[in-house]
């Protein structure tokens, strides 16, 4: 496992952010709204929203495998990650 917490691998592997209106487009802000009608309280978020995601499998510092995902539930799941890792390291060089 890796954490990029200042983005360096995500811009040398090219994964950008997403547009503005991609992430507060009509049907994000009607959420917002609502929870404003509520009086549901909204917190800041932490991340950056707008960091676009991607995995990757590393073998010795190279990148053997990236998925960039179209959209953001359009993710591997960790099973397949951890597999496909199983499945390089068992390759003959």
């Amino acid at each position: 496992m890796l954490s990029d917490t200042d983005r360096t691998l995500y811009r040398r592997l090219g994964v950008g952010r997403a547009r503005l209106w991609h992430v507060y487009n009509p049907a994000t802000l009607a959420v917002y709204a609502r929870a404003a009608r509520r009086h549901q309280p909204l917190h800041r978020p932490e991340e950056d929203t707008r960091q676009l995601g991607a995995d990757a499998v590393m073998v010795n510092g190279t990148v053997r495998v990236l998925w960039r995902p179209a959209s953001p539930d359009d993710r591997p799941t960790g099973a397949a990650v951890a597999q496909t890792g199983i499945d390089l390291a068992r390759r003959p060089r």
